[in-house]
């Protein structure tokens, strides 16, 4: 049996709290296409289907970090990407 999709709205903060991503990763990683897109709400409102954030967390790998951050990229204790020099 599947599970019913929440169709909850997030906000980035609440995003921000169920992933180690800071602000312009999330940002970045949208405009990449590997992070899923946010609704534009109006009034410079914006959020996040719970579901696709869950299910994005889901399909992370199950171990170390290399298919996530890529080659030469470290994570700052923020959780922001860094690129290596």
């Amino acid at each position: 049996m599947t599970e019913p999709q929440s169709l909850r709205l997030l906000r980035l903060r609440e995003v921000m709290n169920l992933v180690p991503l800071g602000r312009s990763t999330i940002y970045d990683r949208m405009a990449a296409g590997t992070f899923p897109k946010s609704l534009d709400m109006g009034g410079g409102v914006v959020c996040w289907r719970e579901f696709e954030i869950v299910e994005w967390i889901r399909n992370l790998p199950q171990k170390g970090t290399e298919n996530i951050l890529g080659v030469g990229e470290g994570v700052s204790q923020k959780g922001d990407v860094q690129k290596a020099a």
